[in-house]
């Protein structure tokens, strides 16, 4: 440890001098006292001088306080209900004393074991619980990164029996430390056949005919027949002899049914057990439609073709509820119908005008404005009274999305809104943007760079019945395109646009008290999100009101009670059994009781039992991708460990220490002064 200085050291030869000097003139007059004692003194008062001339140097030390940290094993387990499905409890319970025994291999030898599972870490072996509804094998390696992104990870062991029916494939997904696979379940192939997926469309027309198409999947039991079956509310509407093809694992069939009663209907698709079967869990599914008497209609108008309209028109027309027209002048034919709940204008006005469109605009229906490159800017501002712009011509700027938290138009889920944030940059117009008095605060802002400005890239306005909106950019296909290379999925992007267009499509709601669930369908395990909102006679947000809630169907009734809060937050219900239910929610506001309705469903998909015989070519994938192994039980992966070298990492970390703020060095300056007044007093000095 070296002592360092703000100034130069030098400077303690003055300091030195300085202090002797002092202390010399102080003490070299007679005094009542002996020499040595004349002395001494002098040299308390020559110590306390120097100490004080030190500490003006401003000195300090600087401390190296070295860690060690043992290397992180992680030991990913896949405790799904598939692995319960063919273990018995006693198996559960031996597997779970080897998995114990890995731990403490790992710790002998120096590593850190970490068990980690799809609800996060666990305390040890014993906490494992072979209950999760799903497989996410992909997300559950993701979650290493996730829940150790700086610790020094040595390896990681997925121990799973390589059945995954969510996410992405992780076959695929390669890592930075060697990546092992101990093989759970059962490899031994047993006859079952089961329904491995049903497609249909969720919302259908009433008076129409619509397809439900089933997935029927098989092992060891080709040349056999079995009879498939469509039920509602236990009555067989359909049934259909199968055989099953030895060659093919795959059988498909499809039933053609009537909509006839408007509402949520639940369908049950069922296949008749076979003798030998090893599974019968998985021969049922169950599909929730809802039958709806018409759609919205919204019209799209744009000057020319361009992928942002067949990116609107996809995550739009996903809710069945809507269908998208798109009109283009001169190279579409003008609608028949010139009835429509929305309006698109899409970089409109642009050109020479069109009469359809704007009588259209004239009739002061909803409408959502798309700014872009050929958008005519001087038409623009005469058009819509959200905003006003001044462009600069041909020039734009790049700006990504910044969601201004403090509006509260739709609830958006943290994950929705840091993928929308992360997305690339459009290209928004270069200029002076102002919103005018009917326009509201921004829900997008522009982020240019890593600056987030205050300039509006979506934004909304309401006079009277009469709603619209402003989105100033172009090239919002990329959004779409890029969500779907990050999660394999568009539903971001795509519940972004609906709601929106939901929104604006809507008519004004004036009921002070709104109840709605999130969406119409849930999983069995899956939370069931109420949004909720109370408003008082100014139509301002209320916070605290007592909600209370009863949830029927399926032959349950539950009551619950929660408080509405001003932000919008939502209140969750969970385990509910699968069926339809039915909830009204109420709330005492000014003297009167106002009450929402509604309905939602639970869909129970046993996924884990459709397929249980275990794939050790995906174990085997992951392990040879990442540098690893694959293990056929649990004392072959302790000898890996136990020649495997655990090497652990050293951190460094750098402190200053200014002297001047040691309490002891006070108290040794306390010490010298208390010393010399007290001596000099005893041997009669002043």
């Amino acid at each position: 440890m070296l002592i360092h200085f703000e100034y130069s050291p030098w400077w303690l030869l003055l300091v030195t001098v300085v202090s002797v000097t002092f202390a010399y003139l102080l003490y070299s007059r007679k005094a009542p006292w002996n020499t040595l004692s004349n002395i001494l003194l002098a040299v308390f008062r020559g110590s306390i001088f120097w100490i004080l001339g030190f500490l003006l140097l401003n000195p300090y030390v600087r401390y190296v306080k070295n860690t060690t940290q043992a290397p992180l094993w992680v030991l990913a387990v896949d405790n799904s209900q598939s692995i319960a499905l063919v273990w018995d409890s006693a198996k559960i319970e031996e597997e779970k004393q080897a998995l114990a025994r890995v731990e403490n291999a790992l710790s002998q030898q120096g590593f850190q074991p970490v068990l980690l599972g799809y609800e996060g870490t666990l305390a040890n072996a014993q906490a494992l619980q072979m209950k999760e509804r799903s497989s996410p094998i992909d997300a559950l390696l993701q979650s290493i990164k996730k829940e150790y992104p700086s610790a020094p990870i040595a390896a990681a062991t997925l121990i799973s029996d390589g059945l995954y029916n969510q996410g992405l494939a992780p076959s695929f997904r390669t890592f930075s430390f060697p990546v092992h696979s101990l093989l759970w379940g059962d490899t031994s192939v047993r006859k079952d056949v089961f329904i491995a997926d049903m497609q249909y469309n969720r919302v259908v027309y009433q008076g129409n005919r619509f397809p439900l198409s089933v997935k029927v999947q098989h092992q060891a039991l080709g040349g056999q027949t079995i009879q498939l079956s469509l039920s509602e509310n236990g009555k067989t509407l359909q049934s259909q002899s199968l055989t099953l093809k030895a060659g093919q694992v795959i059988n498909t069939h499809t039933f053609i049914v009537e909509a006839e009663t408007a509402g949520l209907r639940k369908f049950t698709v069922q296949i008749s057990p076979l003798a030998g079967e090893f599974n019968t869990d998985n021969n049922t599914q169950t599909a929730f439609i809802e039958v709806v008497e018409g759609k919205q209609k919204i019209l799209l108008v744009a000057p020319s073709p361009h992928p942002d309209i067949r990116a609107l028109k996809r995550a739009i027309e996903v809710n069945q509820n809507y269908e998208v027209q798109v009109y283009i002048p001169k190279l579409s034919p003008v609608p028949k119908d010139g009835t429509f709940d929305l309006l698109i204008c899409y970089q409109y006005p642009s050109g020479a005008p069109d009469n359809f469109v704007d009588k259209l605009i004239a009739s002061q229906m909803p409408i959502w404005w798309f700014y872009g490159g050929q958008t005519d800017s001087r038409r623009f501002n005469t058009v819509q009274n959200v905003l006003k712009i001044q462009p600069q011509a041909y020039e734009t700027d790049e700006a990504m999305a910044h969601f201004q938290l403090e509006q509260t138009y739709f609830t958006f889920s943290e994950e929705h809104i840091r993928l929308l944030e992360s997305f690339p940059p459009l290209a928004v117009p270069y200029g002076a943007l102002e919103i005018l008095p009917t326009g509201d605060k921004p829900l997008l802002a522009q982020k240019i760079g890593q600056v987030v400005t205050s300039r509006p890239l979506l934004v909304f306005s309401q006079a009277g019945d009469n709603k619209s909106a402003v989105f100033m950019g172009e090239n919002i296909w990329k959004w779409r395109v890029d969500e779907y290379q990050q999660t394999q999925s568009s539903e971001a992007f795509d519940t972004f646009i609906l709601k929106i267009a939901q929104y604006l499509a809507t008519k004004t709601d004036t009921r002070k008290f709104r109840v709605n669930t999130s969406k119409k369908e849930y999983l069995q395990g899956e939370k069931v999100v109420f949004e909720t909102e109370v408003y008082n006679d100014l139509f301002e947000r209320i916070d605290g009101q007592p909600i209370q809630l009863s949830i029927n169907g399926n032959g349950l009734s539950k009551a619950y009670t929660y408080s509405s809060r001003a932000s919008g937050g939502a209140y969750t219900v969970t385990e509910l059994p699968e069926g339809i239910y039915q909830f009204e929610a109420s709330t005492a506001l000014e003297g009167r009781t106002e009450v929402a309705k509604g309905q939602f469903s639970i869909l129970n998909r046993a996924i884990e039992s459709y397929a249980l015989q275990a794939d050790t070519l995906l174990l085997k994938n992951i392990a040879q991708n990442n540098k690893g192994k694959l293990f056929y039980d649990s004392e072959a992966l302790i000898r890996e460990i136990e020649n495997t070298e655990a090497q652990s990492v050293i951190y460094s970390e750098k402190t200053v220490q200014e002297l001047i703020q040691l309490h002891w060095i006070l108290y040794l300056l306390i010490a010298l002064l208390t010393l010399e007044w007290g001596l000099r007093k005893y041997w009669g000095g002043y």
